[in-house]
């Protein structure tokens, strides 16, 4: 079997020497911006959509991308789009523990929703903070005859007991030793 050696092409004087591409063989900012721009040239008839991990996304300008261009994001399951200028947070929801809540959100995540599955409760990120959604909330108690799952604790009059507020843990409550009672975290 022959092993083959790759070799760069040589981009032709043509193409270097015009507005597109620079002395490298890259694609000028101007030419990434024009490319990007076509399908709001053509009027909408062409829908943009990128899709990478968390990391990849924040690494690209929003600005080199035609307002509306949609990107989502593998690993976090949300989608995110361009307004011209900034990427800001459209859709989906991430599934994570609490200890592992995005720390990196800002006001053009407002929206964001995470779901905390060690809690089994929603957040919302309102720009600033985390906040219950769906008018989710911790702190009551149920009955029910089969343990429910994560997010809620026997009344077993356990006294360390951790209840998930704002993204944050907040506690500990001693609780009530009552059957078949279960503490909402």
């Amino acid at each position: 079997m022959e092993i083959l050696v790759a070799r760069p092409l040589l981009m032709p004087s043509t193409v270097t020497r015009s507005p597109l591409v620079d002395r490298n063989g890259t694609l000028t900012p101007d030419s990434k911006r024009w490319l990007n721009d076509l399908p709001r040239n053509l009027q909408g008839n062409v829908q943009v959509r990128f899709s990478g991990t968390h990391l990849e996304r924040t690494d690209k300008l929003a600005s080199d991308f035609a307002e509306g261009t949609q990107w989502t994001e593998t690993d976090r399951k949300v989608t995110y789009v361009s307004d011209g200028m900034e990427w800001v947070y459209q859709s989906g929801m991430m599934t994570t523990t609490q200890d592992s809540l995005p720390t990196d959100l800002g006001a053009n995540d407002h929206g964001f929703l995470a779901f905390v599955s060690d809690y089994a409760h929603t957040l919302r990120w309102d720009g600033a903070g985390w906040a219950f959604a769906g008018g989710e909330h911790s702190g009551y108690t149920q009955t029910f005859l089969i343990a429910p799952g994560a997010g809620w604790h026997a009344c077993d009059g356990t006294d360390v007991v951790a209840l998930l507020s704002d993204g944050t843990l907040s506690g500990p409550v001693t609780l009530p030793n009552t059957a078949n009672l279960w503490f909402r975290q």
